[in-house]
């Protein structure tokens, strides 16, 4: 018997082909499990950091495919195959830090 657990993908793109990404079977568990990833592997590199910066979290299910990759043109898996279920669209805004004096 398979399982129906849902399997969701969240990725957030610096818009230059690189980013974070998590998968995992809860939605909201996921989207935070990116966030957090997202701000730990970019915010001394970008510019400015983080702090009080939004980001666009892509999530999608992709529950029966092993292997996913994405693009700037979707999200594709088992095969090669274009994965055409919803993109949902989630912004996250990274917290201000206090500043020390």
């Amino acid at each position: 018997m398979q399982s129906t657990a849902q399997d969701y993908l969240a990725v957030i793109s610096n818009g230059c082909g690189i980013g974070s990404w998590a998968r995992g079977p809860d939605k909201a568990d996921t989207i935070a499990n990116v966030t957090r990833r997202y701000y730990y592997d970019w915010r001394k590199l970008i510019k400015g950091g983080l702090d009080g910066k939004d980001a666009i979290v892509n999530v999608i299910d992709v529950t029966g495919h092993d292997a996913v990759s994405w693009d700037s043109q979707g999200f594709w898996g088992n095969g090669g195959s274009r994965i055409d279920r919803p993109i949902e669209q989630v912004k996250h805004t990274y917290p201000e830090k206090k500043r020390r004096r």
